[in-house]
């Protein structure tokens, strides 16, 4: 409480208003920023939690996460200062509106539920944006509809990636440790493998939600985690039917799949689930997908994710249009070449989607999105890439670095096994002397 209480010195860029909300770890207040005028929700580390190591990493790793997924409907991060009045703190966009934790309460109530239609305009761009995420690396863990906040406009936010785990980081979760809510905890999480857990875990969340929200309650309800524990690890998987009759019988088995207590049983993709979802109510699919998590899931590494964002915005909006000036020159984008590899410039689109159209005549100094990117550009060096970005470069460096270190461990482990393979071979000749 000293630091909050502190947080209203003059020297302080952000004045605490009023809290909206605590968690465990962090609070959330309304903030006003004295430099701009505007008002931000800004997650704050209080107390003892403020000089915890732990909780530290987990907010900077959580800020991590929504830069990289900025553009989608991850909530905005706002930039400005880590720090406010010497506590941690995350500046992010303040949101107006009602989470869908409420918003599904209410109707439960009422003994309504909501259509399909309705619920493709609240899970479609959170697929997107979890399909994004996980090509990058990033699961969100703690995927739920208090997590998925509801905006006047009909738009959609996912906040509170305060338990995502970043694949290029190093694991924080200690083994035996259950993260997340009950009902949308996935069953390997119930056995204690959160930290090895990947994107089926998000994959099993969302199934939940998308059977809450068709089915008017969750797939399992109890009052008691032991029970609750039980029918997701090793229950019967429940019919989504026997409550919608008027969607087909092969609803039942997405359920079964969707939900399969094995992840390797699930399907593979977040967009794959909701597909096949969407083919079974034989309702369109999405018509576009991001580039990025397809590339990802074909064994890319994240050192090549991150050169090809800024190969992207070499190729896509570093080159001169026709017409222009020699002045917009001095934004074109430029690196060391590639040593032995000649320099190709891949031809940009014929006719591009329109909002790289809008993105173009905004001008160079706007910043490009990350969709669209071309992955078959060769790779810049580490260096290259810090040149050009500290930020990616940065985390570029990071993984080549991690990279060095197991290969210098491999090379460790091998050296110790051919010695005592000698040892053994001596001790063995040794012995056949004496006889």
């Amino acid at each position: 409480m000293q630091s909050e209480a502190a947080s209203n010195q003059p020297e302080s860029r952000y004045q605490l208003l009023s809290v909206i909300a605590r968690g465990g770890q962090a609070a959330i207040w309304r903030a006003r920023d004295v430099e701009t005028d505007e008002e931000v929700a800004l997650k704050l580390l209080s107390g003892a939690l403020a000089k915890n190591p732990d909780a530290i990493e987990r907010l900077r790793r959580e800020r991590a996460a929504l830069v990289a997924l900025a553009g989608t409907c991850a909530v905005r991060v706002i930039d400005g200062p880590h720090e406010h009045a010497g506590a941690p703190c995350v500046a992010l966009e303040l949101l107006d509106g009602t989470d869908l934790e409420t918003r599904l309460s209410q109707l439960e109530r009422s003994g309504t539920r909501l259509s399909f239609p309705e619920v493709t305009q609240v899970i479609e761009p959170l697929v997107q944006t979890l399909h994004k995420a996980h090509g990058l690396g990033i699961v969100h863990r703690d995927l739920k509809p208090a997590n998925v906040f509801l905006l006047p406009d009909g738009s959609i936010r996912l906040i509170d990636f305060g338990f995502a785990r970043l694949e290029f980081e190093s694991r924080m979760t200690q083994f035996g440790i259950i993260m997340g809510s009950p009902c949308y905890i996935a069953p390997e999480l119930w056995h204690g493998h959160a930290n090895t857990s990947g994107v089926s875990v998000d994959i099993y969340s969302l199934g939940v939600m998308v059977y809450r929200m068709l089915a008017g309650h969750p797939p399992f309800e109890t009052q008691s985690l032991v029970e609750m524990r039980e029918l997701a690890t090793a229950g019967r998987r429940p019919s989504l039917r026997q409550h919608r009759p008027e969607l087909s019988e092969r609803v039942d088995e997405w359920v079964e799949r969707a939900l399969a207590a094995n992840p390797e049983e699930r399907y593979a993709s977040v967009r794959d689930l909701w597909e096949a979802l969407c083919e079974i109510v034989e309702q369109p699919k999405p018509s576009s997908w991001s580039v990025i998590p397809r590339a990802v899931a074909a064994s890319l590494h994240p050192k090549r994710v991150a050169e090809a964002l800024w190969r992207a915005g070499e190729v896509l909006w570093g080159r001169l249009r026709d017409g222009d000036s020699g002045d917009a020159a001095e934004h074109e984008v430029s690196g060391p070449p590639a040593v032995g590899r000649p320099q190709r410039r891949p031809q940009r689109p014929r006719f591009p989607p329109k909002h790289v159209r809008e993105r173009e005549e905004a001008g160079p100094d706007s910043e490009a999105p990350i969709t669209l990117i071309p992955m078959s550009i060769p790779p810049r060096s580490a260096k290259a890439v810090s040149a050009a970005s500290p930020a990616l470069g940065q985390h570029a460096n990071m993984t080549a670095t991690l990279r060095e270190r197991s290969k210098r461990r491999k090379k460790n482990k091998r050296r110790r096994v051919h010695q005592a393979q000698r040892k053994a071979k001596n001790q063995r000749r040794r012995a056949r002397g004496r006889k």
